[in-house]
């Protein structure tokens, strides 16, 4: 790598550096002080076969000269060095930090061995030479390993404090990215590919909590260019449950804290991904935003003991950020959803105002709820004084107008729990479900594969029930939807109501009218023979009914009645009956309104 590099050629400028030092300190040294002979010792005794000092002896040739660190040749030449990591655990506490072995008293040879640190870690130089080191050799040894330390501890800090601030740069660009997202999917998929390439991982991926607050599932991921299997994970969705025993990810998300495993085939608690085979490294970052945990950030590399503190700090900013983007884009989803809904009422309720026609007014709500949800068919039923179910509206399937009228039939007993309680009933995988033969030819008819049944309630009593038909395969009304769904039928309660109420004040209208017409008819007359036929007429055409009066005692009302048709009858009352002839009882008479 180039940090390696950027080491090695720092050690051989601090070895270059030391070299001219060294040389140009003897050079001042030769300069300043002038040469001094060296003092003559006396020969040692010989012994009385040695030869006399005055004879001539054949000169020997001495032996060539070892190279000498301190010499100054016009090539320097190093003795071999050697450096080695050490463990603190292999280094004791001592007060020398060289340590010279000799050799055997017939050689010269010796190993010089100087630790020195840098960080936390230590190494060794050791320094093998044919030679014997006086103090400034080894001065300048533990100099030399000391300018390592120094030089290598600079490297390292430089090399973090560089990949800090590329990651930090990476954090700073990724959170500027999705904060002007405010698409979910499309935020958290810009959030995982751009974390996976800017950090240089093998892979990595989103898990975002479902409505069960229970499950966390893959929804995003970023994958490694040169690998193949982004296709596949992305086609195979991985739900984990936040107790699974063996899974970093529900780790992470039942503690709520980061988890690092840097040698996953030796971590008990890791689950392998038959996706992923070549992860060495895995760390789970708890993506939380008002101390709820909205997901989990999962990311891997491919080295073991890849990641480290300053990842996990770096990672724990960055899922912040992810979290704080993804509860402003949930709030700004929610805003529009609640603004649509507010809108949707507005337009039902507009529509139900616009009419008095029952029907017409439920066909618009239900035409609403069905364009809303995506539904195949909406009909709503109601309830008699029977107790009988009559529908009162529906749609044909993907037909935005009023179908036909089904016959009037007793309530399921399917439905009698929810006409009571109040509470909706769901029917998954309708075709095969065994329902009452009534509701299975309209499910039939409606290509019906799931149905929700709302019941409709008013003043804490149901007075009917709206189906919701949906015939994709699977498709069933979450949390929002069944929301929406009831607001839009608490509006049909209020039509209702309205409708009974236009119907009974009508009602009493007619009533009320025909009252004052009546009385203004016989009020007109001073005749009783015709103000008991105009009364009799009126009130027989006001209804649609053969309407009479029957005149008479209690003894007289007992035997059948005398009828007259109009062209027979007596033109007046007055006097005695011309059939009784004044001699038989009184008959009671039927007066016949003419209709």
């Amino acid at each position: 790598m180039s940090s390696n590099k950027k080491i090695d050629n720092r050690l051989n400028k601090l070895f270059d550096t030391i070299k001219q030092t060294e040389e140009d300190t003897e050079e001042a040294r030769d300069v300043a002080a002038p040469v001094k002979p060296a003092p003559v010792k006396p020969a040692p005794a010989k012994p009385a076969s040695a030869k006399p000092a005055s004879a001539k002896s054949t000169p020997t040739k001495p032996a060539p000269a070892k190279p000498n660190i301190s010499e100054k040749p016009g090539a320097m030449i190093h003795p071999p060095m050697v450096t080695r990591a050490l463990s603190p655990s292999m280094l004791e506490p001592r007060q020398k930090t060289i340590t010279i072995q000799p050799g055997s008293a017939e050689s010269s040879e010796s190993l010089v061995t100087v630790p020195f640190q840098s960080g936390e870690n230590w190494s060794m130089i050791e320094l093998d030479a044919d030679r014997r080191w006086n103090e400034d050799e080894q001065s300048l040894v533990q100099q030399v390993a000391d300018q390592l330390g120094l030089a290598l501890n600079n490297a390292r800090l430089f090399e973090e404090t560089r990949k800090a601030a590329q990651q930090m740069a990476a954090v700073a660009e990724i959170a500027t990215r999705i904060s002007t997202i405010l698409e979910l999917q499309t935020l958290i998929e810009t959030a995982v590919q751009l974390t996976q390439r800017r950090f240089g991982l093998y892979h990595a991926h989103l898990f975002m909590k479902l409505d069960d607050n229970h499950t966390f599932s893959v929804k995003a991921c970023g994958w490694d260019e040169q690998e193949t299997h982004g296709k596949a994970m992305e086609a195979h969705h991985i739900n984990i449950d936040v107790d699974a025993p063996v899974s970093i990810v529900a780790r992470a998300a039942r503690t709520k804290t980061a988890v690092i495993s840097n040698d996953v085939h030796a971590d008990p608690g890791w689950l392998p991904n038959p996706s992923l085979p070549n992860i060495q490294s895995e760390m789970a970052i708890p993506v939380i935003s008002a101390e709820e945990v909205l997901g989990v950030l999962n990311v891997h590399s491919s080295e073991i003991n890849h990641f480290t503190d300053a990842d996990l700090a770096i990672m724990t900013t960055l899922s912040a950020q992810v979290g704080s983007a993804i509860q402003n884009a949930v709030l700004f989803d929610e805003t529009q959803r609640y603004a649509n809904e507010m809108s949707l009422l507005n337009t039902v309720v507009t529509d139900a105002a616009s009419t008095l026609d029952l029907n017409k007014s439920l066909t618009g709500i239900i035409g609403q709820i069905a364009k809303a949800l995506s539904l195949s068919n909406v009909d709503i039923r109601l309830l008699d004084s029977k107790g009988l179910v009559n529908i009162a509206a529906e749609l044909h399937p993907g037909e935005n107008k009023t179908g036909p009228l089904s016959s009037t039939a007793p309530l399921e007993p399917l439905l009698e729990n929810p006409m009571k309680s109040g509470k909706h009933l769901t029917v998954r995988n309708v075709p095969e479900a065994e329902l009452p033969p009534t509701i299975k030819r309209i499910t039939d008819a409606y290509h019906t594969q799931t149905v929700t049944f709302i019941p409709l309630v008013a003043q804490d009593k149901a007075f009917g029930y709206a189906s919701l038909h949906m015939s994709q395969v699977g498709r069933e009304l979450n949390s929002d939807e069944m929301r929406l769904a009831t607001t839009i039928l608490t509006q049909v309660s209020i039509v209702v109501q309205n409708a009974q109420l236009f119907e009974q004040t009508r009602a009493r209208a007619r009533r009320e009218q025909l009252l004052r017409e009546i009385t203004a008819h016989v009020r007109g007359s001073t005749n009783p023979d015709a103000i008991m036929r105009t009364a009799v007429r009126d009130i027989g055409q006001a209804f649609g009914v053969k309407s009479f009066i029957r005149i008479g005692n209690a003894a007289d009302l007992g035997n059948p009645p005398v009828e007259y048709s109009s062209d027979s009858a007596p033109a007046s009352t007055e006097g005695p009956n011309p059939k009784s002839n004044g001699s038989s009882p009184h008959q009671p008479e039927k007066v016949e309104g003419e209709i």
